[in-house]
């Protein structure tokens, strides 16, 4: 017995990935309007609720996205992910590499820009943990990756630091052939990771970016992108200077963060048109007066 979110426990316990009911398990869904116990006053006091949390509370439907998770309540595993048949050795292909580098954890991902329908598919995807960029940037070799259908590579600006003598971008270009661009260097959690977020919440309610079905994980606790999309959550903080903001919460920030920078790595610069106009939008709604808002 519980209430209807897919981000709780027993939905993974009862639902397969595609969020069909898993064998041998029997889900009964049902309605606080079947339940005689409830007084009228708490009917009353829905009617103020918002329509998500009524669809949640009266209606027994299972929702996505009430706990701050900021991509569920577009993102859909049927909808986004599907079958893809895109050998790196096809040279027709052209890809993009967004990296998220790190040791314990990390993300790189690779791209192919589906021009004709505006579309960025997600084809591939390593998940870093206890390895180097040393050898993710050999693994992606070994699969057929390199100068001669890498277009482009985005990482972290932390790539381009100086560490023990040597930068992680140069290994990158040694093996993969490309120099990875960066820009910037650690941002402002409540203010550029919410244009990056409202950038690709936009792309996924638009069915625009899509996911190898290969990549689909069998597990919940798994770090990568389908996952990211399903439980990066964003909490609020109260700033430094006394305002109330939305932050990735320390689980986001230790598990679904990676992948999510990752794409966006790829994003900034493969889709200038399309982020720019979220961009300048943040920037006119953070420096409105606040009594304008």
């Amino acid at each position: 017995v519980g209430t209807p979110e897919t981000s709780h426990w027993f939905y993974d316990e009862f639902y397969d990935e595609f969020g069909e009911v898993k064998p041998r398990k029997h889900v009964i869904n049902a309605s606080s309007l079947e339940n005689p116990f409830l007084p009228d006053s708490w009917f009353e006091a829905m009617k103020e609720a918002g329509e998500t949390y009524v669809r949640q509370q009266v209606l027994g439907e299972w929702v996505r996205g009430v706990s701050g998770e900021r991509f569920a309540d577009v993102f859909d595993v049927k909808t986004h992910c599907i079958p893809m048949n895109i050998n790196p050795k096809n040279r027709r292909y052209r890809f993009m590499i967004g990296i998220d580098p790190g040791y314990r954890t990390g993300s790189w991902l690779v791209l192919w820009h589906n021009q004709a329908q505006g579309e960025f598919w997600v084809v591939d995807e390593i998940v870093i943990k206890n390895k180097t960029t040393e050898q993710a940037a050999k693994e992606l070799a070994l699969k057929g990756y390199g100068r001669h259908n890498v277009s482009l590579i985005g990482c972290d600006a932390d790539a381009s630091k100086n560490r023990s003598g040597v930068r992680e971008i140069d290994t990158i270009k040694k093996i993969l052939g490309r120099t990875p661009r960066y820009r910037g260097g650690h941002f402002n959690l409540n203010k550029k990771s919410r244009i990056r977020e409202d950038y690709i919440h936009k792309l996924l309610s638009e069915e625009r970016i899509k996911i190898n079905s290969r990549l689909i994980p069998r597990s919940s606790k798994t770090h990568c992108l389908v996952n990211s999309f399903k439980y990066y959550s964003n909490r609020v903080f109260k700033s430094e200077e006394g305002e109330y903001v939305d932050k990735p919460s320390l689980e986001t920030v230790q598990k679904w963060k990676h992948p999510i920078d990752a794409l966006h790595y790829v994003l900034i610069w493969a889709d200038r048109k399309g982020y720019k106009p979220i961009q300048m939008a943040s920037m006119l709604s953070s420096t409105r007066d606040p009594e304008e808002r």
